[in-house]
């Protein structure tokens, strides 16, 4: 019997030995990577996606639920962190910080699958699942094109429907208020910073990427659309969106108040002078399916209402236009938010250049 336990310890002892030195000769490698690109300017990005994974990996190991609201943060600043990484060296044709979200939401779904996010599934969770098995048999038809475009599609489709899973096993309702609030917070961030690029000027990083032509979408009627921390107008506007309606809906109450309506204020701010109309729509579909949720009205009532809100925004924009006056078309211009043409060249200098330098 002595024997056995020995010799279980000496394994054990084996083991434990082996996967330190694994560790040790990972470690070795990755820096012996880094110090070589710190040479090549052109594998930084590779770097910086090593080390943010290696940074999650270890955050999931001792708290999935960490991990889950580090993943919120990157994503918040994914696009500004594309945009320092275009200062270090040229952007390859495919960018291997976009493959942190995907590490991140895989080690949250081993955690999810064995907390149990497969088993006892509804029709939803069914529905989900048989959707997700068609994306990756959509990826995987020889029809389809390269092999690249399938990875892709996968990427850009399958990865965030993963998010299901981990939220049926992993985000309890403690967990969701934590990441709402967090949006909340950083919305307030991502929204100083696009007020900052509206009348200040784009910083030399973000000039440079409108200037490589890097979204042709934000130049819209020869306007130069803000998008903050973000990759698009279109993410910067969602995301103050999705932040607006999380301070309407914890931010309310008594205590919470001044600040609540500080950050309001700023958001709305922020959200009219990214001038897009879609996120208009969308505010008033979410506030009016959370005003109906409070009054526990059923989901279908809830849905009517709510699409009966979408339908009176056009009606309530004929009217306010028909009884506004007509402003001068130079001032309109002015009230658009300084995103004309005429002042382009302001807003695409970098934080301090004085115009002379342009």
């Amino acid at each position: 019997m002595t024997a056995r336990i020995s010799t279980a310890d000496r394994v054990s002892d084996v083991r434990a030995g082996g996967t330190r030195f694994m560790l040790i000769l990972a470690m070795s490698l990755g820096l012996l990577y880094v110090g070589r690109a710190l040479v090549d300017p052109t594998r930084a990005r590779l770097v910086i996606a090593g080390a943010v994974i290696a940074v999650l990996a270890g955050i999931g190991v001792r708290s999935p639920r960490a991990l889950l609201y580090a993943l919120v943060v990157w994503l918040a600043i994914l696009g500004f962190v594309r945009r320092i990484a275009s200062e270090l060296g040229p952007a390859p044709q495919s960018d291997p910080v976009l493959l942190v979200e995907g590490a991140a939401v895989g080690i949250l779904l081993i955690v999810a699958t064995a907390r149990g996010a497969f088993a006892n599934l509804t029709a939803l969770a069914k529905a989900v699942l048989a959707l997700s098995l068609l994306v990756v048999l959509g990826a995987v038809n020889p029809l389809g094109g390269s092999v690249f475009a399938g990875f892709a599609s996968l990427y850009l489709i399958l990865i965030p429907m993963l998010a299901f899973w981990v939220g049926r096993s992993i985000c309890d309702d403690r967990t969701l208020t934590t990441t709402l609030g967090l949006v909340a917070f950083l919305a307030v961030a991502a929204g100083t910073y696009g007020l900052v690029q509206t009348f200040r000027g784009f910083p030399a990083w973000d000039a440079a990427w409108i200037g490589s032509g890097g979204y042709e979408a934000l130049d819209v009627g020869g306007a130069t659309r803000a998008f903050g921390p973000f990759s698009s107008a279109s993410e910067y506007a969602t995301f103050l969106g999705i932040g607006l309606i999380a301070w309407l809906a914890f931010g309310l109450r008594l205590v919470r108040l001044p600040v609540a309506v500080g950050a309001l204020g700023l958001l709305a701010t922020a959200i009219f002078f990214e001038s897009s109309r879609g996120i208009i729509f969308t505010l008033v579909f979410a506030f009016a399916l959370m005003l109906a949720a409070r009054r526990r009205l059923p989901i279908a009532v809830s849905t009517a209402l709510a699409v009966a809100a979408l339908f009176a925004v056009p009606a309530a924009a004929a009217v306010a236009g028909t009884h506004a006056p007509h402003a001068p078309v130079a001032r309109q211009q002015r009230v658009a938010g300084g995103l004309r043409k005429d002042r382009g060249a302001r807003l695409l200098r970098p934080l301090g250049q004085p115009p002379s330098e342009l």
